[in-house]
């Protein structure tokens, strides 16, 4: 039976998969594939799946999907440790470094072995100080795409009992059941037919704890590359906190977002840095393909 190689890699607690294209000619995925690969308890286990391809002139190609092997958008630690992954691999010492994410083009910058800045788009829409229905209450939430949609709540705006007000609202993200939240939030109709991530944080001492649920994966992950920066753009917007802003994850990396502003107030310069590592590299079994 065949055997296909993979290299298993974190963006900040972050995971993936990523099989080089070039050392595995004529693999193709399904919906299935990537899904059992990904399962925590039967495959490899995983937060999604990449499908990387270099090109003879130092740039590279890659496709991006979620653990439950639909196509995602665009997944900013994934895109970092792909970055990394070329950088180990591949890498002609250009900077920056360009490559297509689903055939989009980006650019990234590897700034020294396991630290990797990725250079996104500006923000297609952001919006402020809106309510949403959940959890028992009318909630004030914020929305960013940052190539991904995202929603953006402050724990402080959460309150702990919906019943009696005067218990008040949450300090902290740890403090919440992220995943119960954010799923009702995840599945509002007002974000359909897609959804949306949902990020929850707060803003104290110059630093942003953030928790995410993430569609696609449908669960909390450790952390949230788009989520980071779409939660920095609006605590910016909020706070006047200045570029850059150090985002705390939930499995307790640090992730920098940075931006410009222009006269207009539109964003430009918009990146995201932090570690990126492989954690291990292996087999997988044609199984799994079948």
């Amino acid at each position: 039976m065949k055997n296909y190689s993979f290299n298993k890699m974190n963006g900040a607690g972050n995971d993936f998969l990523i099989f080089d294209k070039r050392l595995n000619p004529g693999l193709a995925f399904t919906q299935k594939s990537i899904a059992s690969l990904c399962d925590r308890r039967k495959g490899i286990g995983a937060d999604g799946l990449m499908i990387y391809e270099p090109s003879e002139d130092g740039t590279f190609g890659l496709e991006f999907f979620n653990s439950d092997g639909l196509r995602g958008s665009l997944c900013g630690n994934g895109a970092r440790c792909a970055l990394e992954f070329h950088r180990q691999y591949y890498w002609k010492q250009d900077d920056p470094v360009r490559f297509r994410f689903n055939g989009k083009e980006y650019s990234g910058k590897i700034i020294r072995e396991g630290l990797i800045r990725f250079h996104l788009a500006p923000p297609e829409k952001v919006k402020l100080g809106f309510k949403v229905k959940a959890g028992g209450q009318m909630i004030t939430a914020n929305y960013a795409d940052t190539g991904s949609p995202h929603v953006v709540v402050e724990t402080e705006q959460i309150l702990r009992n919906p019943a009696r007000p005067s218990d008040g609202a949450f300090a902290y993200p740890d403090e919440l059941d992220v995943v119960l939240l954010g799923r009702e939030i995840r599945h509002l109709k007002e974000f359909s037919p897609g959804g949306v991530n949902v990020n929850f944080i707060s803003y104290r001492n110059g630093l942003i704890y953030i928790r995410t649920f993430e569609r696609g994966v449908e669960d909390e992950t450790l952390a949230c590359g788009t989520g980071s920066v779409a939660s920095a753009l609006v605590v910016h917007l909020l706070h006047g906190a200045a570029s850059p802003l150090t985002l705390r994850t939930r499995g307790g990396d640090s992730l920098e977002a940075g931006f410009e502003k222009s006269e207009n107030g539109s964003f430009h310069a918009v990146y995201l840095q932090g570690p990126a590592e492989v954690n291990f590299t292996g087999l997988v079994s044609e199984k799994f393909f079948i």
